[in-house]
């Protein structure tokens, strides 16, 4: 009598995952047209309506942590360069005064780059920090160039007022010119598409939005802030002396288109 075999089909594993001497079972998706913070919200919300075994658990993989833990790294990243900026701004003027007018200029800067994020629809990501970060050393060029020549203004025997207008007048062009260079420089990299896009446009649309509000906004409220803190400290009135900002800001476009 003849022993008949019988032949089963089954499924098993290929590769067994492992996690901290646990078993896994890694679930994994590619996504397009929804932000990846959407996305993470979403399955957040989907698997907290999943019934699963007490033996058994549930959890986002060891990348997204990551990602969490890169955000916290690039914010500390971020502040610890405004500090340094300022530090070495502080030396080389020998003052706490000016360094404090000039790095007026990086709150300028993150108004545009929220304002650029929210008409262009991106996300905050690791391009938008990285951005930010390089920001912080652009930014204060402007102001930079714009105060120490009025300082060498004063120095030579002008009036503050007088210093302020004839500085704005005589640097309004590089500022404009620099920042514009930088600007049309980043364009061909925020429309970029394909790999790797979605870090060096959110990137270029950060320092775009940034350098575009700094530079209009610090031609007008660096040289009011420079008049305005210098009255503070002297305990003269803020008002008195003070110099009109329309007025500053059409002499200087004036000049400018006079060249």
């Amino acid at each position: 009598m003849s022993e008949l075999a019988v032949l089963t089909g089954a499924l098993r594993l290929h590769q067994i995952e492992r996690r901290g001497l646990s078993r896994v079972s890694l679930v994994s998706a590619n996504i397009s047209g929804i932000k990846q913070s959407d996305a993470v919200r979403s399955i957040r919300e989907a698997i907290k309506n999943i019934d699963v075994p007490p033996e058994y658990e549930i959890t986002m993989s060891e990348q997204e942590k990551e990602m969490g833990r890169s955000f916290r790294g690039l914010s500390f990243a971020l502040l610890l360069s405004i500090v340094l900026v300022y530090m070495l701004l502080a030396s080389l003027f020998e003052s706490f005064l000016y360094p404090f007018i000039i790095m007026l200029s990086v709150p300028l800067a993150a108004v545009g780059v929220f304002l650029a994020l929210f008409v262009t629809g991106k996300s905050v990501s690791l391009g938008v920090y990285i951005g930010g970060i390089m920001l912080g050393g652009i930014v204060v060029n402007n102001s930079i160039i714009l105060v120490d020549y009025i300082n060498t203004l004063r120095k030579k025997g002008l009036g503050r007022e007088e210093a302020i207008v004839e500085g704005g007048m005589a640097r309004l062009r590089p500022i404009l010119m620099t920042a514009m260079t930088t600007i049309f420089g980043l364009v061909p990299l925020a429309l970029a598409a394909g790999k790797g896009a979605e870090i060096r446009s959110p990137l270029a649309v950060t320092v775009i939005g940034g350098l575009t509000t700094s530079t209009v906004m610090t031609l007008v409220v660096v040289p009011v802030m420079y008049a305005l803190i210098e009255d503070i400290i002297s305990q003269r009135s803020p008002l008195e002396g003070r110099l009109p900002p329309p007025w500053y800001l059409r002499a200087c476009f004036l000049s400018a288109l006079s060249r």
